[in-house]
């Protein structure tokens, strides 16, 4: 399963559904049959010598190798990151739960996951459960927004104007750098300011009008104070 069309919080939501069912089930025989009906990666591990017991389809198709070439092999530098003896769950005592990790495929390319990681007995032995979806588009998306903020932040920091952005209680938010050597304030002093800092007393409840006026959605093209 991929995340095009879901939000972080909906696929940790359906990772938490995922793992109730799991619990559910894990006493069952015939478990392998269950994990295979599952739509998101599930990969199962020997907790004591990390081999690979079972890997469904979702997981194979994303690790992009056949089953019995995945099957067996111990999870170190195969398709966990993590170096032999340095396991995040049996050696470093970690908990992964809905976090943001990196699945190896078999090429030696990396996909970025949401991954849970419960440990539970079957048929008398510990195993490790890893799930884990597809987060590539969300992080694609998350690199498009990163690139544009920076895009517009450099064209506001090398403007001419003074540019400054407030929010709801009037705030300083960000100003450029042009409204910090014209003002002659540092940008920690600016964090700390509301606009009507700046505005001369006599023009501040015009100024307050004005700002409401925005907060209604009216719009305005110049204002002089």
């Amino acid at each position: 399963m991929d995340d095009k069309s879901m939000t972080k919080g909906e696929l940790i939501n359906e990772l938490a559904k995922i793992h109730q069912r799991i619990a559910k089930l894990q006493e069952k025989e015939h478990f392998e049959t269950i994990f295979d009906s599952i739509y998101v990666g599930i990969v199962v591990v020997d907790a004591e010598t990390h081999a690979i017991a079972h890997a469904n389809p979702p997981a194979i198709k994303m690790i992009g190798a056949p089953k019995e070439q995945i099957v067996g092999k111990v999870c170190h530098k195969f398709i966990c990151p993590a170096e032999e003896g340095k396991c995040p769950i049996t050696d470093l005592g970690q908990t992964i739960d809905n976090s943001e990790r990196i699945l190896i495929k078999a090429n030696g390319g990396s996909v970025p996951i949401l991954k849970t990681v419960t440990s539970t007995m079957i048929k008398g032995r510990k195993y490790l459960i890893e799930s884990f979806m597809d987060i590539t588009e969300r992080k694609k998306r998350e690199e498009e927004l990163r690139e544009s903020e920076e895009k517009y932040r450099d064209l506001f920091e090398n403007a001419n104007d003074l540019i400054q952005s407030v929010d709801a209680s009037g705030k300083f938010v960000y100003v450029n750098r042009k409204w910090l050597n014209a003002l002659g304030y540092s940008e920690k002093e600016a964090k700390k300011m509301k606009f009507t800092d700046i505005i001369h007393k006599d023009h501040i409840e015009y100024c307050m009008g004005i700002f409401k006026g925005l907060q209604r959605g009216e719009t305005l093209d110049d204002v002089e104070t």
